[in-house]
């Protein structure tokens, strides 16, 4: 079991730092700037890390060891204003999230965090997971993976 947690990690690991390098960018950016440069398919990288970070939370991977394989919100390895920094504090507040809260169905949270990000990127209010969380889980109840989809988009409003 040990074996498989650090091969996780280390593909968790690997998977951070290609997000990272897909979002190089200047140094030197607004948060406005920051906005337009993250775009669909940058939300849509999230997403598939979510969906990464409950795969590993779901195959015994301590929230600890998830941590540990980010980098340090504290002395991150880039500039604050950057959509680096953005996605590593999303990552970091993914990692929290799935550990705070009862487990929702994957889809249901991959949904959830590519329309919070959309929002986020727009300048648009954002409800917070916590509160999000009953409407997500009873999202997670639907058979229908198009009903989860929508129930999902709409919780996210």
């Amino acid at each position: 079991m040990h074996n498989v947690c650090v091969i996780q990690q280390h593909a968790l690991k690997r998977y951070i730092l290609y997000l990272l390098i897909i979002l190089t960018i200047t140094s030197d950016l607004s948060v406005k700037s920051i906005a337009e440069e993250l775009g669909q398919q940058e939300c849509d990288s999230l997403a598939i890390a979510a969906a990464s970070l409950m795969n590993n939370r779901s195959n015994g991977v301590s929230k600890q060891s998830l941590l540990s394989a980010l980098p340090s919100l504290e002395q991150p390895p880039f500039k604050k204003q950057s959509a680096k920094y953005l996605l590593l504090t999303e990552m970091h507040q993914m990692v929290q999230e799935i550990f705070a809260h009862d487990s929702i169905d994957q889809t249901v949270y991959m949904v959830f965090k590519s329309e919070t990000c959309i929002r986020k990127m727009q300048g648009q209010k954002v409800i917070s997971y916590e509160l999000a969380h009953p409407e997500l889980q009873r999202c997670s109840e639907l058979s229908s993976h198009q009903e989860q989809v929508k129930c999902s988009t709409k919780a996210a409003d």
